[in-house]
């Protein structure tokens, strides 16, 4: 039989990795919300808005309309990964809506 998923990962990367759906928030407020909290064991991360307004994300809680990532409304995202994004991975992440409360969806990959 084959190897599994978390084996081959553990071969190949040398780490054991586990994940997290939406482990800050499910909503975000037309004030800042702390979507993501500092983690230093995070490898990767997806945000995908899943409302009918416009999300901006950033890496301080100085984020607003206008100053900001812009995840468009309906299914804008953004992913990150280590190996791409490096520190900007474990980052505290913040967003604002625009128009109204809005929805996410949210997973991180981590190294156990």
């Amino acid at each position: 039989m084959g190897k599994t998923l978390a084996e081959l990962l553990d071969e190949h990367f040398g780490v054991k990795t586990s994940y997290n759906e939406n482990p800050e928030v499910i909503q975000v407020e037309i004030t800042v919300t702390k979507v993501f909290a500092y983690n230093p064991n995070r490898l990767g991360l997806v945000v995908i808005n899943t409302s009918g307004f416009p999300i901006l994300v950033g890496y301080k809680n100085d984020v607003s309309v206008g100053n900001g990532i812009l995840l468009v409304a309906n299914g804008g995202s953004l992913s990150l990964v280590w190996d791409e994004d490096f520190e900007l991975v474990a980052s505290e992440m913040f967003a604002i809506a625009d128009g109204g409360i809005a929805t996410i969806y949210s997973n991180e990959t981590v190294s156990l």
